[in-house]
């Protein structure tokens, strides 16, 4: 038979367990917030974060109007759904909207993907958009950005620029990606 010695040990103290159920406390009202500003918003369209996804993007390449390109801008989004389970018969699906543009600027374009990245930046920092940590990939650079505002809280924008050589053409990409919603 053990001591009352030996069982605070292999079962902890009194203080340690009460800690255990602190922290447990604080996950679990951690993860029911995660999940609470997390669930889709039942008062916003598509359309609407359709609009709002296409402002945002235009507004960035505005920055960057008259710069030459090597060919015409590739913009366009469309309509996502949260789940590959999810589909249009699911009036319920947390669906979300991602608007996308591809610039490919010109092999003398007096501007470099880089800069107009920094213009575009400006213009979100400018706005309230957080910047997230840059995430470097090999030839490319990827810098990510997220706000909130009156639609809903999870807006995302993400900004990549290729580094390659002259004369290759210099590549920019932009993706606006909305809140989810569950209405139509």
């Amino acid at each position: 038979m053990s001591s009352p010695t030996e069982t605070s040990d292999v079962y902890g103290t009194r203080a340690s367990r009460r800690r255990s159920r602190i922290v447990l406390a604080g996950l679990i009202a951690l993860t029911m917030t995660l999940t609470t500003a997390c669930t889709s918003r039942s008062d916003v369209t598509v359309a609407q974060l359709q609009e709002r996804s296409e402002q945002i993007g235009q507004s960035l390449t505005a920055t960057i109007d008259g710069v030459d390109r090597y060919q015409d801008d590739h913009a366009g989004g469309g309509l996502r759904w949260e789940n590959a389970e999810v589909n249009d018969e699911d009036p319920n699906g947390r669906r979300y909207w991602q608007w996308d543009a591809t610039i490919v600027f010109a092999a003398d374009a007096q501007l470099t993907p880089e800069q107009a990245a920094d213009r575009m930046i400006k213009v979100l920092e400018a706005d309230g958009w957080t910047a997230g940590e840059p995430a470097l990939d090999t030839g490319s650079d990827r810098l990510g950005f997220h706000k909130s505002d009156d639609l809903g809280e999870g807006w995302s924008v993400e900004i990549t620029y290729w580094k390659d050589p002259p004369p290759d053409p210099q590549n920019l990409f932009v993706t606006v990606v909305s809140p989810s919603t569950n209405r139509p």
